[in-house]
């Protein structure tokens, strides 16, 4: 189980800033083996979310994606297809290195 939380803990996302001011957060999603996935979408896709809880997925994942500027981001962001949610927004927390505590206080 300590395996599977640190590959948690560790899955890259990035944030960034689209033009109208909001945050949205990105990482990659690989299916399990086995699931029932959509054409096009079986080696695995970007996840974007917004702060307002807002989804969209874009496949298939871009290579480098982590090392993206924001700019070229956001311009998969406006390739990615928006999704209904089938679950609550996913509880941010601050990153280790950025020194900011739940509060956003350093």
């Amino acid at each position: 189980m300590e395996s599977t939380l640190l590959s948690i803990i560790y899955m890259p996302s990035k944030d960034f800033t689209d033009a109208s001011g909001m945050t949205w957060r990105v990482w990659n999603t690989v299916p399990v083996s086995g699931a029932v996935i959509n054409p096009g979408f079986e080696k695995g896709w970007l996840t974007f979310e917004s702060d307002a809880g807002a989804l969209r997925r874009l496949a298939p994942i871009p290579a480098g994606w982590e090392d993206l500027q924001a700019g070229r981001l956001v311009e998969l962001l406006q390739a990615a297809k928006e999704v209904p949610r089938h679950t609550g927004p996913i509880r941010r927390v601050a990153r280790p290195e950025s020194g900011a505590d739940a509060s956003g206080h350093g």
